[in-house]
This record gives structure tokens, sequence and C-alpha cells, in this order.
């Protein structure tokens, strides 16, 4: 086979020793269809379609693994930003520290949605939500279970919160006494009230009287 010259003669003229390769439309097609989606395009994407800053998206996108992801989380129900927001500082926080990659970390993408759930719906604080976290990459609990067990759900309920207060400390809360409105309803009322009525000229009289509130 023929051998160069100097490595300039590359910019003269074609390599000799290969064939011309004539690919048809339809042979680049199917090689274009089976290209993964490259990180740009995916950028774009998601600010498109998850509502997420070009920041966020620029971060979850920079590793095919962790873009992975965080779709998944995505598809277990949580919404673009909360998502993004757990994977850029608790997740990545947790993979670098521990020099792990995403396919090795502990919490899978449905088990992150699930805490991510609880803390948008209000249940636990963002505090909280931290904690059940650590203890999830220690255990492999759900968060579901760690909050059940620890008893860590908030109650925003103003009854609820004085039943289980009462509870805990073991004290019995009367029954509440019925309003005036439920009392006079059950004929249960003893105030009464005379009705006056009165015509130009005549002295008023007492038309009727009634049990009320």
């Amino acid at each position: 086979m023929r051998s160069k010259e100097e490595a300039h003669d590359y910019r003269y003229f074609p390599e000799p020793d290969l064939l011309v390769l004539h690919a048809g439309r339809d042979l680049i097609e199917r090689e274009r269809s089976e290209l993964p989606e490259l990180p740009d395009a995916r950028r774009k994407r998601f600010v498109q379609e998850y509502a997420i800053p070009e920041y966020d998206a620029g971060v979850v996108t920079a590793s095919r693994d962790i873009a992975d992801y965080f779709e998944a989380v995505i598809r277990a129900g949580v919404e673009g930003k909360p998502a993004s927001n757990w994977i850029m500082g608790e997740v990545m926080r947790e993979l670098n520290e521990r020099r792990i990659d995403i396919g090795d970390f502990p919490v899978g993408p449905e088990a992150l949605a699930g805490l991510v759930r609880f803390q948008v719906d209000g249940k636990i604080n963002s505090s909280t939500a931290r904690d059940v976290f650590v203890e999830m990459i220690g255990s492999g609990a759900s968060a579901d279970d760690v909050i059940s067990q620890k008893r860590l759900e908030q109650i925003s309920d103003d009854d609820a919160i004085e039943k289980a207060a009462a509870a805990e400390a073991g004290v019995a809360i009367p029954p509440a006494a019925p309003t005036r409105s439920e009392a006079y309803r059950s004929g249960s009322c003893s105030d009464t009230v005379r009705i006056r009525t009165s015509v130009p000229g005549q002295r008023s009289r007492i038309a009727a009287q009634a049990s009320i509130p």
C-alpha cells in the first residue's frame, strides 16, 4: 500500500487507500434515529417540557445518567423544579461525598419522588425531608416507612393536633358543649324571648314567645 510522504500531504489530495463510501438517505436516517439525544438538545427540551431554568437543565444534562435519573423522578409524579432542586442539591452532594455514580446511589428515582411528594404536599418540612433522606440512604427504607415509623408527618388540623397532644399525655378530651343554635334546634334551650307587636295608637301586646339561642 502507498505510504504518505509528509503530514501536509493530507491537505492537498484525498486518502488514496480508502474507498469512497456512498451512504443512501435511508441509511443516514436510520443511523440518525439510533443516536442518543445530545446534551444540548436534551437541555433545551428539559427547559420547555419541564419548565425548569436554563441553569438547572444544564446541570442535570451534564451527565447522561443524571439526566435519565431526573426524568425517572419526573415520571414518578414530581414536578420539574422540585426534582431538579433535590438532584442538584442533596443527591449530587451525596454523590460527591461518597465518590460514586448515580447508578450506585442507594435511593432510586421512585424512592426520591416519594420523599419529594411528602415535602411538596406540606406533610413534612424541608428540614425533616433532609433527615428522612439521610435515613433512606442508610436503611434503604422508603420515605413513607421512615415517616410513619418515626411519626414525622406534620399535622395542620387544630383538632387533630389537640387530640394527638392529649393522647400523648394520656388525657381525655371532654366532648364540646353544643352551641346555642344547636341547642335551639334540638329543643333544649331554655332562654325565652317575648316578641311584641304594636299598632299605632294602641298599647303593644305580646304576640308570641319562643325559645331561641
